[in-house]
This record gives C-alpha cells, structure tokens and sequence, in this order.
C-alpha cells in the first residue's frame, strides 16, 4: 500500500511541476512574435502521439520476429531416425 500512495503522490506531484513550468515558459515566451502560431493543435498531438506509440509498438514486433531463434527445418528433422523411448524396468 504504501509503494502506491507513494506513486500516486509522485504522479500528483509531477502534474502539477509540469502545469506550473507550462505556465512559466508560456508567460516568459508568450511576447515573442510566431510563438502562439507555430503551436499545434490538441488534435494534431495527439495524432502524433499515437502514431509514434504504433511505429514503435510495430517495430518491437519486427524486432522480435526477425531477431528470435531460427526454427527447425522440418524436412530434416522428419528425415532424422528417431531411437525409441527406453521403457522402464519391470522386476
């Protein structure tokens, strides 16, 4: 219980540093000619966002599927005699 109130905390924490810093850096450049313009929009975002998130999520399942192990060949393996399972010893 305590490493989630722990986390809970942190993430409270963290939200608002963030508004408070946006904030701060909006006011300090908000003067500036441009800025306000060159800003995208929430859709825009989150559009990025998540095609970012599936670039990567369809790389990782790339990574995987090319870097495993290399299967069998299943011609050989059939091909290869088998020696039969020794049965146990009945007394």
């Amino acid at each position: 219980m305590r490493d989630r109130r722990n986390a809970l905390l942190g993430a409270l924490v963290w939200w608002f540093a963030r508004r408070w810093l946006r904030k701060r850096a909006e006011t300090a450049v908000g003067h500036l000619p441009g800025v306000t313009a060159a800003r995208p929009g929430r859709l825009k975002g989150a559009l990025g966002a998540f095609a970012l998130v599936g670039a990567l999520a369809g790389a990782f399942v790339l990574w995987r599927k090319l870097g495993g192990a290399p299967e069998p060949d299943l011609a050989a393996a059939q091909e290869a005699p088998h020696e039969p399972l020794a049965s146990p010893a009945t007394e």
